[in-house]
């Protein structure tokens, strides 16, 4: 699945690699919330994820892929793979 361009935060203008101004690209949660439930919103309204998915459903998957990571010891990018694959079939409706 290819996010369009328009979920994501547009940078400041004022920001330039030479200034590193990182704070003002610094993740916020709140906005993160919105673009989470704003891409949702588009995906299930073209038919690309289950219509029961929520923000909170999303939070437990991203929660959960952190714990596979963890636990994946030396192979963890094969349990990430292998957890993504898995997760993103159950998303489709």
């Amino acid at each position: 699945m290819r996010w369009p361009a328009s979920a994501w935060p547009r940078r400041s203008p004022r920001c330039s690699p030479a200034r590193r101004c990182r704070a003002a690209h610094r993740v916020r949660p709140q906005e993160t919330e919105r673009v989470i439930a704003r891409l949702l919103r588009q995906a299930q309204a073209t038919g690309t994820v289950r219509a029961d998915l929520t923000v909170a459903d999303f939070r437990l998957l991203i929660a959960a892929h952190h714990g596979v990571v963890l636990a994946g010891g030396l192979d963890a990018a094969t349990a990430s793979q292998r957890y993504l694959a898995l997760m993103l079939r159950t998303l489709q409706p």
